[in-house]
């Protein structure tokens, strides 16, 4: 594993990052990709967990807080900030499939991880990993666990179709 940007140890880098707060549906690995689990009961937040499903929504990536455990979330109701967009940092799955600068990445059938996606082709697995891509890595990668700096832009219609 090698980690990119290691002065950074939680929160988004770049002045154009929009971060919200948000509930842990459970423990939440820092710099995973985090789905909406429950729909906000005002004056909560909306509540949030990593996912083992492939092209599933993705709103954003657990950038902290960074606690003791090195997760942003330990346990079902910790605060945890998420990047909904800019840059930040995630941990990726690049050895499989290998991830070039400006590749889409969305959820894998690992938790806490991004891959890059296959958005050629008119079939409906192409289909719907372009609709669900949520971020653009700004680095390669050809390791599993690599943390790379992304730009998240957000899943359902945002990616990029070549």
């Amino acid at each position: 594993m090698t980690e990119s940007l290691t002065h950074i140890v939680e929160g988004p880098y770049g002045t154009e990052a929009i971060v919200i707060s948000a509930k842990a549906g459970g423990a939440i690995p820092l710099w995973a990709p985090v789905k909406v689990s429950a729909a906000p009961s005002p004056p909560d937040p909306i509540t949030v967990t990593t996912t083992t499903n492939a092209n599933d929504a993705i709103i954003g990536v657990a950038v902290g807080p960074k606690l003791a455990s090195g997760k942003a979330a330990d346990a079902s109701g910790d605060k945890v900030n998420i990047c909904v967009f800019g840059r930040c940092k995630l941990k990726v799955l690049g050895k499989s499939v290998n991830i070039a600068v400006g590749d889409c990445l969305g959820s894998t059938t690992t938790a806490g991880k991004a891959a890059k996606v296959d958005v050629s082709g008119a079939n409906a697995a192409a289909i719907a990993a372009a609709i669900n891509a949520f971020a653009m890595a700004l680095k390669a990668s050809n390791a599993d666990d690599d943390i790379i700096p992304v730009f998240v832009r957000g899943s359902k219609g945002n990616a990029k179709t070549s």
